[in-house]
């Protein structure tokens, strides 16, 4: 079995963290947002920036429609990080 976890956007990043401080394997979990700044705190590797031409970078902010779309654009490497996973 193969368990994988997906963090998204600042909360799921504190989510992965904890997780994997208590002992999940960092190569098993995915963070993703829209700040490429953000992936810097992450203990995983496994990071999938989303909306970088909406947002250039620098994350959408509290601009939740935004980042909604950039999810849905993105949603076949979002299932590509997730291969495998049971």
């Amino acid at each position: 079995m193969n368990c994988k976890i997906i963090g998204i956007g600042g909360a799921g990043l504190n989510m992965i963290n904890a997780v994997i401080d208590s002992g999940f394997d960092p190569e098993n979990a995915v963070y993703i947002d829209t700040s490429r700044n953000a992936a810097c705190a992450a203990k995983t590797d496994n990071f999938l920036e989303i909306g970088a031409n909406m947002f250039k970078g620098c994350g959408s902010g509290k601009n939740q429609n935004g980042a909604r779309v950039a999810a849905e654009l993105a949603e076949g490497e979002i299932l590509e990080a997730m291969k495998g996973a049971n």
